[in-house]
């Protein structure tokens, strides 16, 4: 409802909005949404070289690039998904955020298994792979479960 009565374009621009944006591109990517995915890229794709900062920088909520990325594959733009992945990638390294590049690989390799062109099963399964190690050495159970469906196609 949000994106239909034109809510999201009214959201105020304060120190929330990017935070509250961005937990907006998961749904768009899960909903299989290109409508709503289209224009929350628009008013994302001007800070997709920010990190998000929440809970008064106490944490993160990764970066603006990366949940373009995810925009861009609900889009079906997997060119575009593999540059934004790529910078946010490079970001999450260069912030020595373990989490957060294991995160980027998990939906970068969802998105080579779903574009299908040749080269991408191999790539997405060693991100993926990657991706799962980096959970199980952080415990994170639930995490290398997820990090397992590519296996299971």
């Amino acid at each position: 409802r949000l994106f239909e009565r034109g809510g999201i374009d009214e959201f105020p621009r304060d120190e929330h909005f990017l935070t509250s944006m961005t937990l907006l591109a998961p749904a768009c990517e899960i909903a299989g949404s290109p409508r709503y995915a289209r224009r929350l890229y628009e008013i994302l794709a001007p800070f997709a070289d920010r990190i998000i900062p929440s809970a008064h920088g106490a944490t993160c909520n990764g970066s603006v690039a990366y949940h373009l990325g995810r925009l861009a594959v609900a889009l079906g733009d997997f060119d575009t998904a593999d540059e934004h992945f790529a910078d946010s990638r490079a970001r999450f390294r260069q912030l020595e955020s373990p989490l957060w590049v294991a995160h980027n690989q998990h939906a970068h390799a969802r998105a080579l298994w779903k574009r299908g062109t040749p080269g991408d099963r191999e790539e997405a399964r060693g991100l993926q792979a990657e991706a799962r190690a980096t959970y199980e050495r952080l415990g994170l159970g639930y995490r290398v479960a997820q990090a397992r469906e590519l296996d299971e196609d």
